[in-house]
């Protein structure tokens, strides 16, 4: 038998919440930190009965004052929601596309459906303010000097974090206070709404590094940065920086896959602890870092840079080249018969002599199906993945199944 009630506000509670909910720390549905999301035409009704259960004032806790106010809210929010959909099948508002630069780390915007992006104005590393090189006429000079800053300021960062262990338990606390200590290298003023939003935007290029600290003592953590591993660190970037002491995306980007790959010493790799720093740097972080003089300046003179960088004996077997610099090589993949997409380089004018490179890789997360190497000096192929910092000379990806796919690689110095 049904019953139909006149009234439903005769029957109390009204709303469907289990238990109230607090009210929104908010009071106008203008205030605070605002994103946007497209939804599909077709449930804009239901999206709206869904908000329904928000406009009772007994689904929140609080004075009637504050439940009234957060009522409100929600009312006001379908509001918004049944004005937007009234653009279902006209002209749309212009869509703001975001997303994070793969070879730079920053943030970028697109009004063009991802056609073409360009800095995102919000961004932490637009509003930072860069400090100029080092001064000098000793490019040698300038680049130990500028290498040794660096490090630096990492052993501070790593100082920091290091006390975090074992004294901050909340998570999101932890990534706050991590985020904050590498921020100091850009020089910027940020308020409270502010440091929630970039903690937000940003918590991801320290995410990993945040769990580290829940599995290992700070003894451990600590013990991962021996002597031999800053000594390592001081030549990749002697290395990778020009003239002036400073970086530029190509390099911040090499700099950032060469230190897991030569500073990974397990049980938990120091590399990926300084790659995470670097990450969060970006590359006007890392200019900065390369600009305030550090009292310790340890001696650089250990530090081999070869000149494999220029690719002069390199040549591509498959595939055909995008962009070309020195160090660095952008790859789309070419027909290598029987319907298979490859890119393969290969250099045996010195790879069998052992005067060949090392390289790093980013497949971009395309679908490569197969992948083999010859190592410096060997003449047998080695089939499997091939691991990031291999040292060889040829070196070829696969898609069997003839799906195209773009590759960068890195050209380094054989360990």
């Amino acid at each position: 038998m049904r019953y139909q009630l006149p009234d439903p506000l005769l029957v109390t509670p009204y709303s469907i919440v289990k238990y109230p909910f607090p009210v929104p720390t908010i009071t106008d549905i203008c205030e605070g930190n605002q994103f946007r999301v497209s939804l599909p035409c077709a449930l804009t009704p239901y999206i709206l009965g869904a908000l329904e259960s928000w406009v009772w004032s007994d689904s929140f806790e609080g004075t009637p004052q504050q439940q009234e106010i957060a009522v409100g809210l929600f009312r006001d929010l379908q509001g918004v929601i049944a004005m937007a959909s009234r653009n279902c099948d006209c002209d749309p508002d212009e869509v703001v596309k975001h997303r994070v630069n793969p070879d730079t780390g920053d943030l970028e915007q697109s009004t063009d459906d991802g056609a073409t992006w360009k800095p995102d104005p919000a961004s932490i590393y637009n509003r930072a303010t860069q400090l100029p090189p080092l001064v000098g006429n000793d490019p040698d000079a300038k680049r130990c000097e500028a290498a040794n800053n660096v490090i630096g300021a990492m052993k501070t960062i790593q100082v920091r974090w290091s006390g975090y262990i074992g004294t901050l338990n909340d998570f999101q606390d932890l990534l706050a206070h991590m985020l904050l200590d590498v921020l100091e290298l850009l020089f910027i003023a940020l308020e409270v709404d502010e440091l929630l939003s970039i903690n937000a935007q940003w918590a991801w290029k320290l995410y990993e590094e945040a769990k580290k600290f829940f599995r290992v003592t700070k003894a451990q953590y600590d013990a991962m940065f021996s002597v031999t591993v800053w000594d390592t660190v001081r030549c990749i970037l002697l290395c990778e920086m020009n003239d002036s002491g400073q970086f530029n995306n190509a390099s911040w980007a090499r700099v950032k896959d060469r230190l897991p790959a030569e500073c990974d010493f397990p049980p938990d790799s120091a590399g990926d602890t300084l790659a995470a720093m670097v990450d969060m740097m970006g590359l006007v972080g890392l200019n900065n870092a390369a600009s305030i003089h550090e009292e310790t300046q340890e001696s650089c003179d250990g530090c081999a840079c070869g000149d494999c960088s220029n690719l002069e004996n390199w040549n591509v077997v498959y595939g055909s080249i995008l962009f070309q610099e020195p160090g660095h090589l952008t790859i789309n993949s070419g027909d290598a018969g029987s319907g298979n997409q490859a890119v393969r380089i290969s250099n045996y004018t010195q790879g069998l002599s052992g005067g060949c490179c090392q390289i790093s890789w980013d497949n971009h997360s395309s679908a490569i199906t197969n992948q083999a190497r010859y190592e410096c000096g060997n003449s047998n192929a080695i089939v499997g993945a091939i691991p990031q910092g291999s040292c060889g000379y040829d070196f070829a990806w696969t898609n069997v199944f003839g799906v195209g796919f773009t590759l960068d690689i890195y050209f380094l110095d054989c360990p």
